[in-house]
């Protein structure tokens, strides 16, 4: 998937969430999604953190504690057994 893009509003209340489909060829496989950031701060989220494919998993930002400035972060998706994983 391409990437995801969030803007907020110093003091702002937090953009809405955006999905991202996790799907599998073959068999349905547990997943896990985690997230990374360049800043270690927990201004980026998914929910659920684990499910089976095909799912739904939002992403979320609130940026509302970081200092004006541009962000980036990684979605991590791992399930044992995809011949891909991590993701």
């Amino acid at each position: 998937p391409g990437p995801l893009t969030f803007t907020q509003i110093q003091g702002g209340t937090p953009p809405a969430a955006q999905n991202l489909e996790i799907s599998s060829s073959g068999n349905l496989l547990t997943y896990t999604a985690t997230v990374s950031t360049l800043t270690g701060a927990n201004w980026l989220s998914v929910n659920p953190a684990t499910n089976i494919t095909p799912s739904t998993i939002a992403v979320s930002v609130n940026g509302s504690s970081l200092p004006v400035g541009s962000y980036s972060g990684t979605v991590i998706i791992q399930a044992q057994g995809a011949g891909n994983s991590p993701q």
